[in-house]
């Protein structure tokens, strides 16, 4: 692949919800189970500080949604009007689904053990009830997944288990 450079400067902007759609081509449809129940998700705990802003391209009077459009549909649910944007210059359907793609798969997933530290320090109550039941325990949470035959002594990998545990048997049984 040929290095052409970063491309023209975007612009950042407030763009209309209601003139806010994708291209069915190549975006995904928001009819899933998965992408209503995220949509519905977003919509419920709607922070702006929580609100990345979206990538979009001009498309004569309307923005065509390059990546963000559960977050649109949230705002829309919502009934918010505008949301911020970093509009490309994309003039082609090959170079639209160019960036879909890219921005899609040019990410770094967060684990489970990165979020668990974060809701930690976020004050999440059940993050906290997972923290106080390995620390009695004896036991820690590593900050990323090592494979089980690195881990030292009083370390676990088992967050998802012991969250079960706590919904089936409270935190006495956990």
């Amino acid at each position: 692949m040929t290095d052409t450079g970063p491309g023209p400067r975007p612009e950042l902007r407030w763009l209309p919800v209601d003139r806010c759609a994708v291209d069915e081509r190549y975006q995904r449809s928001l009819n899933s189970d998965r992408s209503k129940a995220l949509i519905e998700r977003i919509a419920a705990g709607f922070r702006w500080s929580c609100f990345q802003a979206v990538l979009a391209v001009k498309d004569g009077e309307r923005w065509l949604i390059l990546d963000g459009q559960h977050r649109v549909e949230a705002a829309r649910r919502r009934k918010i009007r505008e949301v911020p944007a970093v509009v490309v210059t994309a003039g082609s359907i090959a170079e639209q689904a160019a960036a879909f793609v890219r921005a899609n798969l040019d990410r770094v997933a967060v684990n489970a053990f990165a979020l668990h530290h974060a809701r930690l320090v976020a004050g999440e109550e059940r993050a906290a009830l997972i923290d106080r039941i390995c620390r009695e325990a004896g036991l820690s949470v590593p900050r990323y997944p090592i494979p089980a035959d690195n881990l030292k002594p009083g370390q676990t990998l088992a967050l998802g288990t012991i969250s079960m545990l706590i919904g089936k048997l409270g935190e006495g049984g956990a």
